[in-house]
């Protein structure tokens, strides 16, 4: 694609063009050079973006509903008065072999998916470990751009490795299985130490007690001794999402963020870096790549400066 086709997919995703969208993602998650120069050069233009969007990282272990509870979630904000628009990025994991995915959360999600208000995109992790693919903060750009202000992350759910998505979302929601509340079953405790809020799922039928059981064992375990936020829902019999409504709301009028602007730039540098070159290419290139790093730091560059400078000065993409 050359500058002026780029430009032009870019005008019509900020017109909310879903086709343009969606072939921007694409271009954004193609591992071909010729897509990865367009993809930077279409990301760029983002920055000059003036609307406001609010990103949800939602982690869980696998069977705890993550994809159930999206769907109500997006749905209970779409249908109140406000001007809700969501989007869904689904991270499924990639097989190692085959590097390909399942990306079945789309089904798995069938009234959202039929919204006019909501986008949802399945996309493969490939491998990455942290929950989220490479390019999910670059996604999660576009469909800003699209008009979406509300972005949904599902993360892989694989537990500790999930902790990184709070380097692409302003805040991280841990589901919880009822029964965890014992042992942590499928979630590591550095993960629900960082997370802003906490929900217990399946909050329902012959799981019900025990849901109620895990509640109150988390807001009994907060390591500074004070109460940690802790919310029932059921996605089966849609209630609780109103507790769970006020809760996100309340983050969201907050000024909390998980990490500083610089340790986000300075992940998503190396997180592009890593989709466009091995890792023996960024080690042997340690002193240039370090040095942007420090610049990224200081505030001299953003991270898509400190790319095209490896891809100006290395060639990686030539």
């Amino acid at each position: 694609m050359n500058s002026e086709e780029i430009e032009e997919l870019y005008s019509r995703i900020n017109r909310g063009d879903r086709f343009a969208l969606s072939k921007a993602i694409t271009l954004v998650e193609s591992r071909n050079a010729a897509d990865q120069l367009a993809a930077l050069e279409l990301i760029s233009l983002t920055r000059n973006e003036k609307r406001r969007s609010h990103t949800l990282a939602i982690s869980g272990a696998p069977g705890v509903g993550k994809s159930s509870f999206i769907e109500e979630l997006g749905l209970a904000f779409i249908n109140q008065k406000q001007e809700v628009k969501v989007a869904v990025l689904a991270v499924d994991p990639s097989s190692v072999e085959s590097h390909g995915s399942i990306l079945g959360d789309k089904t798995r999600m069938p009234q959202l998916s039929k919204s006019r208000n909501a986008y949802v995109r399945p996309s493969p992790n490939a491998g990455v470990m942290g929950g989220v693919g490479l390019a999910t903060y670059e996604i999660s750009e576009l469909c800003r751009v699209a008009g979406y202000n509300l972005i949904l992350i599902e993360t892989v759910g694989a537990g500790q490795s999930d902790i990184e998505a709070k380097y692409f979302a302003d805040f991280l929601i841990v589901l919880l299985q009822p029964g965890a509340g014992d042992d942590l079953q499928g979630i590591k405790r550095g993960l629900i130490e960082l997370a802003d809020l906490l929900i217990v799922t399946k909050h329902d039928g012959a799981l019900k007690e025990a849901a109620e059981r895990t509640q109150q064992a988390y807001q009994a375990s907060d390591a500074n001794g004070s109460a940690r936020k802790t919310v029932l829902c059921s996605a089966e019999d849609k209630t609780g999402f109103e507790d769970v409504l006020v809760e996100i709301k309340r983050l969201l009028e907050s000024t909390g963020q998980r990490s500083s602007q610089v340790d986000r730039e300075q992940y998503r540098f190396m997180a592009r870096l890593k989709s466009l070159a091995q890792v023996s290419f960024i080690d042997q290139h340690k002193l240039l790549i370090d040095s942007l790093r420090n610049e990224i730091g200081m505030g001299k560059l953003d991270y898509l400066q400190a790319l095209q400078r490896v891809v100006n000065e290395l060639k990686i993409l030539q």
